[in-house]
């Protein structure tokens, strides 16, 4: 099936990266759950493949520390965005700048991510996402 509009299939993808994000940061088990194909891989900064269950599992409130009064919850930005649509798929790459609390304050992290997303069911899922660290 072709894309029946890929600037809009790439914005619509886009919007399903970024919300997976945000449920990743803010630990949100059921939002990540929706966004996930159920074939997903996730190939992590250290070389880590681990599957849907697995992400969805790491993604709890003791993982996050948002259980902890007066946390600071990291920050994510996108950059340098990418789009390559192909019949209903869409390949995003872009730049994922993490800020996080460190024991000597706030420091920013920057890796090269890499998602595949498809449209079959009617909504973009992310299918596979690849996360490279930039040697800054």
């Amino acid at each position: 099936m072709k894309a029946a509009n890929p600037v809009l299939d790439a914005e619509r993808a886009e919007m399903a990266v970024r919300s997976f994000i945000a449920a990743q940061l803010s630990c949100d088990q059921g939002a990540m759950a929706e966004l996930l194909a159920p074939d997903y891989l996730d190939v992590s900064p250290l070389g880590r493949v681990d599957n849907r269950q697995d992400v969805i599992h790491f993604y709890n409130e003791a993982s996050c520390g948002n259980s902890t009064p007066g946390a600071i919850v990291p920050e994510a930005e996108l950059g340098d965005a990418r789009a390559m649509v192909v019949d209903e798929h869409v390949v995003l790459v872009t730049k994922l700048t993490l800020t996080m609390q460190g024991a000597n304050g706030r420091r920013k992290s920057s890796m090269r991510a890499t998602y595949v997303l498809d449209s079959g069911n009617g909504n973009w899922r992310i299918r596979l996402a690849q996360l490279t660290p930039i040697l800054e």
